[in-house]
């Protein structure tokens, strides 16, 4: 049902029977909170605290990451690395095995 605004223009089905229209029938509580569809055509004082809100949470999810990828930036620069082997492990082996029989000797 299409409802003529004040101003003579059609707008969308009001948010009202958007909202009670909406099946929830085995797919919980959240379902009728994922379906936005109805902010098209709604008047901005109505979309506002949706965007708003939408904005907000955005934000201070970013917020967290950021601050969680600079933190382990920082500490990453003051881990001290480890020195690379000079040698392969088929090498160590075998200087290993040189190393015991030269001790075995004496």
């Amino acid at each position: 049902m299409t409802r003529i605004a004040p101003t003579g223009s059609i707008n969308s089905p009001t948010l009202a029977e958007q909202i009670s229209s909406t099946s929830t029938e085995g797919e919980g509580a959240g379902a009728s909170t994922s379906d936005t569809s109805y902010l098209t055509g709604a008047d901005s004082r109505l979309t506002r605290p949706f965007m708003v809100g939408f904005n907000t949470s955005t934000l201070s999810v970013y917020q967290v990451a950021f601050s969680t990828t600079l933190l382990a930036f920082v500490l990453a620069l003051f881990f001290k690395t480890p020195p690379l082997r000079t040698a392969s492990g088929l090498q160590e082996s075998a200087q290993n095995k040189k190393e015991a029989e030269a001790d075995a000797e004496l």
